[in-house]
Formats: structure tokens, sequence, C-alpha cells
């Protein structure tokens, strides 16, 4: 019974670290990352991400798309320039996922990949453009005061 318990306790104190590790090892994407014509404003909070991408020198409403969701893959509402969209936001690893419908119709489905860099002071963005198919983007985001 003793070696039962003493067993139990070194697993538990073993695994700890391990299993908190990995629930940090979610990067911290907050901040405002700027990059050729594009400007993301990225909040995380609690449980919760916000994401703001606005592109263009002087944006209008047209130009900005926003999301407000938990990143555990779940569908949720944004708002693509003027018009409904909707998002699904996860962890892959170290890299934020977000799939996004999109569209006058919900037509455009693009998924975007966000990570940092080794260092940590860039974002590296990566686009791909599912439908309607077009070529994909990697765009490197300078952190901004």
């Amino acid at each position: 019974m003793f070696r039962i318990t003493v067993s139990l306790a070194a697993f538990l104190l073993l695994s700890g670290p391990v299993l908190s590790g990995a629930e940090t090892g979610k990067p911290d994407l907050s901040g405002k990352w700027a990059g050729k014509g594009v400007v993301f404003l990225i909040e995380q909070q609690g449980d919760k991400i916000h994401i703001k991408e606005m592109r263009g020198a002087d944006p209008k409403d047209e130009d900005i798309t926003e999301l407000n969701c938990v990143p555990r893959g779940q569908e949720c509402a944004a708002q693509d320039g003027k018009d409904s969209a909707s998002a699904s936001v996860y962890y892959n690893g170290p890299v934020l996922v977000v799939w996004k419908t999109h569209g006058r119709k919900g037509d455009s489905v693009t998924k975007q990949r966000f990570s940092l860099s080794p260092e940590g002071d860039s974002l590296i963005l990566e686009v791909m453009h599912i439908d309607p198919a077009e070529k994909p983007e990697k765009l490197v985001l300078a952190k901004k005061p």
C-alpha cells in the first residue's frame, strides 16, 4: 500500500509541470502587429481571443474584420466589413488557426495560421485561400508599441 501511495504521489508531482506546460505552451500573441498594408490587434483575455484585422493605410468599415472567440474550434460570429461572417479558432500546438467563412454571400473560406518567430518579435501569418482557391500568402508582421 505504501508503494502505491508513493508511486501515485511521485506521478502527480512529476506530471503536474508537464500537464500545466501543455496548457501554457500556447503562445501569447497579444499586441499590435503590422505588415504590408495590414494591421492586426490581438487580445487574449481569459479563455477568449479577440482579433481585429485592418487593411489599408486608412481602413474604412469595409476594410475591417473582427472576431471574438473561444479558441476551441467551435463556430463563432465574426464581422467582415459590413457583412456577417463566421469563424472557428483553435490552437494546433504553438500555432493559432483561424478558419473564416465570409463574403457577401458567405462564399469565401480562408484559413489563417498565426505563429511567433523563434525570437518572439515577429508574427508569422500564413493565409490559405480555400474557396475560391488562390495562391497562399505568407506575411511577417512586426510588433508595434
